[in-house]
C-alpha cells in the first residue's frame, strides 16, 4: 500500500468534508472513555474506540467507500488487531467483543476466536460478521493496516487491562455497558461529523417524567377498555402493573421481573 495514502473512515458529510480515519478514532475514542469513566471502564472503552474502526485501514474498505465494492465487513479487523495484541487475554476479551460486534451485535469471544485466527493462517480463509468478506483477510493486509494505525497513532500503548467479573450476570453486564459505551460513541461521534450541533439538540431535549407517566396511564386505560381478554388475566395484569409501579419508588439497584407472557410486562416496565 502507498505510505502516503490517507484513509477514510466516512463518505463526505453535507457540507462536503471528508472526515479521516484518524479523526474518527480519536473522537470515539475521547466519548467512550467519556461514557466509560462513571462505571470503571474508561480504559476498556478507550481501547474500544481507539480501535473498533482499525479494518478500515485498508484497501478494501477503501474501495466501499469509492463505490468499487461491497459486503466488506470491516468491525472484525479491530478484534484481529486485539486478539494480535493480546493474545487471548481474559480482560481483552470484552473489548475484542465489543469491537467485533459494533455493527452487527455481540458475539462470544469463544464464537469468534477462530476466524480472529484464521487471519493469520494462509491455509485458512476468514469469514467476516454476517457472512462479508472481512476488510482485512491476512498477515500483509494486517500488518500494513498496523503500519498505517502506528502513523496516526505513534505514541499508542496497548493499556493493561484488569479482567472482566467472574460471576455470570456481572460479567454479562460489564460487556454489554463497555459494548454500549462503543456504539454510543460510534453513533455521536458520526452524527456531530455530520451535524456539529447534534450533541446540543440531543442533550437539551426535554423530558418531562410526569407529563410520560401520565400518557402511559392513558395509553393502558385504552387498551384496558378495549381489550377482549378474560377478567382474571386482565386483574393480574393490574396487579403487575401496579405493583412495578409501586417498586420504581424503592432505592436505586437492580430489581427482577419474573411473570408470565400475556401479562403485560412491557407496560409494567415502563410504569417501573
Amino acid at each position: 500500500m502507498d505510505d502516503d495514502m490517507i484513509y477514510y473512515a466516512k463518505s463526505p458529510n453535507p457540507q462536503g468534508y471528508q472526515q479521516t480515519v484518524k479523526e474518527h478514532l480519536q473522537a470515539v475514542a475521547e466519548l467512550a472513555q467519556k461514557f466509560g469513566t462513571p462505571m470503571g471502564l474508561a480504559t476498556a472503552a478507550k481501547l474500544a474506540g481507539q480501535t473498533h474502526d482499525f479494518g478500515k485501514y485498508s484497501q478494501a474498505f477503501q474501495e466501499v467507500l469509492g463505490g468499487t465494492r461491497v459486503g466488506i465487513d470491516h468491525a472484525m479487523g479491530g478484534a484481529c488487531y486485539l486478539e494480535a495484541i493480546y493474545r487471548g487475554s481474559v480482560g481483552a476479551r470484552p473489548v475484542i467483543e465489543a469491537v467485533n460486534g459494533h455493527h452487527n451485535g455481540l458475539v462470544a469471544y469463544d464464537e469468534i476466536r477462530s476466524e480472529l485466527h484464521a487471519v493469520a493462517d494462509p491455509r485458512k480463509r476468514p469469514c467476516g460478521n454476517g457472512g462479508k468478506t472481512p476488510a482485512i483477510e491476512d498477515t500483509e493486509q494486517l500488518q500494513a493496516a498496523n503500519a498505517a494505525f502506528r502513523k496516526d497513532f505513534p505514541s499508542f500503548k496497548p493499556p493493561m487491562l484488569s479482567a472482566p467479573p467472574i460471576a455470570e450476570l456481572e460479567s454479562m453486564l460489564y460487556t454489554r455497558m463497555l459494548f454500549s459505551c462503543l456504539v454510543d460513541a460510534d453513533y455521536t461521534a458520526s452524527a456531530l461529523n455530520d451535524d456539529s450541533t447534534y450533541l446540543d439538540r440531543a442533550e437539551n431535549s426535554s423530558f418531562d417524567p410526569q407529563l410520560l407517566l401520565k400518557k402511559l396511564d392513558e395509553y393502558r386505560n385504552g387498551i384496558r377498555q378495549s381489550s377482549t381478554a378474560d377478567r382474571a388475566l386482565n386483574t393480574y395484569r393490574d396487579r403487575v402493573f401496579e405493583q412495578c409501579g409501586k417498586m420504581g419508588e424503592e432505592p436505586e439497584g437492580l430489581y427482577t421481573l419474573t411473570a408470565p407472557t400475556g401479562t403485560g410486562k412491557t407496560l409494567a416496565l415502563l410504569h417501573f
